[in-house]
């Protein structure tokens, strides 16, 4: 801190909140330095403690992550023993078949599309809950020809 004959300089002062030509007093200054040391011990403290729990972190993330894979292999070998007891394919568990899904003939392309009637939307890709039933005697066996909704 700069001073003259007379103390320290108006801006130094300014600068540590006492009064142009006050002096600093000794007892404060050790007392800012004591709290100095204090607070770089508490952030290398807790520094170390935040590197414990990164370390903790990242082992209990790959902890659930195993955990997961196993639970899903152990899921899809009972999904295959099932399969086998039953005598069907494995992947035969699909969605339930939703009503409002017919399959559509777009009548100026002929692709085929599906329409929900309930919620009013098409789409070109077959939706995952469009599982009817196989009909035994169907009379045509051809989807429903008629052009896009909206």
């Amino acid at each position: 801190e700069a001073s003259t004959p007379q103390g320290p300089t108006p801006k130094a002062a300014a600068d540590s909140g006492r009064a142009p030509g006050s002096i600093p007093r000794v007892g404060e200054e050790l007392s800012l330095v004591g709290e100095r040391t204090y607070l770089l011990q508490q952030n290398a403290v807790l520094t170390a403690q935040l590197a414990q729990l990164q370390q903790h972190h990242a082992h209990l993330t790959a902890m659930a992550q195993s955990a997961a894979a196993a639970a899903a292999y152990a899921q899809a070998a009972m999904q295959q023993q099932q399969a086998a007891a039953s005598g069907g394919p494995a992947s035969s568990t699909k969605a339930a078949h939703n009503t409002a899904w017919t399959e559509q003939v777009h009548p100026e392309n002929g692709h085929t599309y599906y329409f929900n009637a309930q919620t009013g939307e098409s789409t070109y890709t077959r939706p995952a809950d469009y599982n009817p039933p196989k009909a035994a005697n169907s009379a045509t066996g051809l989807p429903q020809v008629k052009g896009p909704h909206g």
